[in-house]
């Protein structure tokens, strides 16, 4: 091979090492975090939990996790699987598992604070208040007739 043939080989290589590196510019530290979460003082599980920031920008990211049935979470993930949770405020937020015919209740707002850990991973302690009521993620709309196919 000629030295350009091997001169545009590494430089393609190079070019594809560092185009698919995953990138961390823009990115806030994230910060690796276990918890519970219970409603009414119950551990609740299984259901998705998501954090999303307040105030919810172009540069903020949602953090989310599965949340087991006994109620504990292990693998936060904001950017990339387990890279845990930034420092900032977050509304929780919650959906049924798809995988499970747990239903979530209804439960009132609620934020929470996260900051910086002195060491180690964080340990979180999600607590909710259901409302009594079945969590209605979708408005329903009856009276709107059947659309034709």
């Amino acid at each position: 091979m000629s030295r350009n043939t091997i001169r545009i080989l590494v430089g393609i290589t190079l070019t594809v090492l560092v185009g698919c590196s995953g990138s961390t510019k823009g990115q806030f530290p994230t910060y690796k975090a276990t918890g519970t979460l219970q409603i009414d003082g119950k551990p609740f599980g299984p259901c998705t939990l998501t954090l999303e920031p307040v105030p919810l920008t172009a540069e903020s990211r949602s953090t989310f996790t599965m949340v087991g049935s006994d109620g504990k979470f292990t693998s936060l993930r904001t950017y990339k699987p387990g890279d845990g949770i930034p420092e900032g405020e977050f509304v929780v937020k919650l959906a049924q598992d798809a995988m499970s015919a747990t239903t979530v209740p209804g439960y009132k707002p609620k934020s929470i604070v996260v900051k910086k850990p002195d060491s180690g991973a964080l340990k979180m302690q999600i607590d909710l208040e259901s409302t009594g009521a079945p969590l209605d993620d979708l408005p329903r709309d009856n009276s709107a007739p059947p659309a034709s196919i």
